[in-house]
C-alpha cells in the first residue's frame, strides 16, 4: 500500500452532448486521487471513484466561442477506462503535467 497521488485535473465524462459539450468542454476542474489501483475524483459538479482498468491517450474536442465565432479545439486528454459499481465506464483527465499524471495511473494499475 503506497502513498496516495493528488493532482489538480479537469475532468470530462464519456460522452457528452452538444450542449454538455458547451458547458464542459474545458473540463470539471477538481482533485484526483490515486491509490492502490482505484482513482477518487472530486469536482465542482462531479464525484468519481473506481478501480483503473486502463490508462490511455486520447485527442478531444470541445467548442470555444472566439470573438463573435465559434471554433473548435482539440487537446490531449488521457482515457482512463475503470469499473465501478459493477460498471465499466470511460472518464478522462488533463493535468499540468499530462505525462506525470499518466505515469501515476500507470503505475497505479500494477500496485
Amino acid at each position: 500500500m503506497g502513498d496516495p497521488t493528488t493532482e489538480k485535473v479537469r475532468y470530462r465524462p464519456e460522452a457528452l452532448t452538444r450542449l454538455m459539450d458547451r458547458l464542459t468542454g474545458l473540463g470539471d476542474p477538481g482533485t484526483l486521487t490515486i491509490e492502490d489501483g482505484r482513482i477518487s475524483f472530486a469536482g465542482k459538479r462531479e464525484q468519481l471513484s473506481g478501480r483503473i482498468v486502463a490508462v490511455d491517450d486520447k485527442i478531444l474536442s470541445s467548442s470555444v466561442n472566439i470573438g463573435m465565432s465559434r471554433s473548435r479545439q482539440y487537446k490531449r486528454w488521457i482515457e482512463v477506462s475503470l469499473e465501478s459499481d459493477g460498471q465499466a465506464a470511460k472518464a478522462y483527465f488533463r493535468g499540468r503535467s499530462h505525462k506525470r499524471l499518466k505515469q501515476a495511473l500507470e503505475a497505479a494499475i500494477e500496485s
